[in-house]
């Protein structure tokens, strides 16, 4: 890690975070008024992880995948923990563990708070993390790490990882979030009277042009 990427990671870098940030693109509002300020911050200070990253969801919301990619791994490089302050900010300190991707990587924690006076933190993990020692103070973890492909190492990680776990934390079944696949979802209630679920299985594009 180079001395620029260690200074920032010192540094705590607060961002709007999602919800604001989509909801202004998706409600049509001009987002001139959100871009200006943070290239303004990057101009002014190229190790500003926040700015990249709020700048990697307007990318991601405006359907620039690839350079919202590239901006977020620009500030996955340069920190992995992201303060978001909702209403007055007194309220509980909420940690989420979450981890690189696209919207659908993680839960949308950010939304279920935003109307909260709650700090909500996201720190990034992977599946090299090789500890949580780094968390900053808390009063509750949640578990925010979607079930996909991509994620199936980092639960993994995170069920190794949060084994024995001893302070509040919701969601800690990294196990059973990555089962819930698509054809494990069907097989967990394929017996429930009330559900139907037709049995499900993976095939690929090939399979499927011979059927």
């Amino acid at each position: 890690m180079g001395q620029a990427a260690m200074r920032a990671n010192q540094r705590d870098f607060t961002i709007l975070g999602k919800a604001p940030l989509v909801r202004a693109v998706f409600e049509g509002h001009d987002i001139g008024a959100l871009w200006r300020p943070l290239f303004a911050r990057l101009s002014a200070d190229p190790g500003d992880a926040g700015a990249f990253f709020d700048v990697s969801i307007l990318l991601r919301a405006i359907g620039r995948d690839g350079d919202a990619t590239i901006s977020q791994r620009a500030a996955l490089e340069l920190a992995r923990t992201f303060r978001i302050r909702n209403g007055n900010g007194g309220g509980a300190i909420i940690v989420a563990l979450v981890t690189e991707g696209d919207f659908m990587a993680n839960p949308p924690v950010a939304f279920l708070l935003e109307d909260s006076d709650t700090t909500l933190i996201l720190h990034y993990v992977d599946a090299d993390t090789a500890d949580l020692a780094d968390l900053p103070a808390h009063d509750a973890v949640i578990v925010a790490v979607g079930e996909s492909e991509a994620n199936q190492p980092v639960l993994r990680r995170l069920a190794r990882l949060l084994d024995g776990w001893r302070g509040p934390i919701l969601n800690n079944a990294p196990g059973r979030i990555a089962g819930l696949t698509r054809e494990g979802v069907a097989v967990c209630f394929a017996d429930v009277p009330a559900i139907v679920a037709p049995p499900v299985g993976r095939a690929t594009r090939f399979d499927l042009a011979q059927v």
